[in-house]
């Protein structure tokens, strides 16, 4: 686990900001697109843990899938 959290976590994330940063934007811009996709995963794991709550987890996970 450690390995693929190293590899997809941490060498998918350099590499994704070296793109960013090769396509011309700024070091500026990239902090703001890091900053908005931690606050979409933090909003959207408020509805999720209810519905996960009101239908169950394995339900939950299974229409997550679809």
């Amino acid at each position: 686990m450690a390995a693929f959290g190293f590899g997809y976590m941490g060498v998918a994330a350099v590499l994704f900001n070296l793109y960013v940063l090769r396509l011309g934007y700024t070091v500026e811009f990239l902090g703001i697109l890091g900053g908005i996709g931690f606050a979409v995963y933090a909003l959207v794991s408020l509805p999720a843990g209810a519905i996960g709550a009101r239908i169950g987890l394995r339900r939950a996970v299974s229409l997550g899938i679809w």
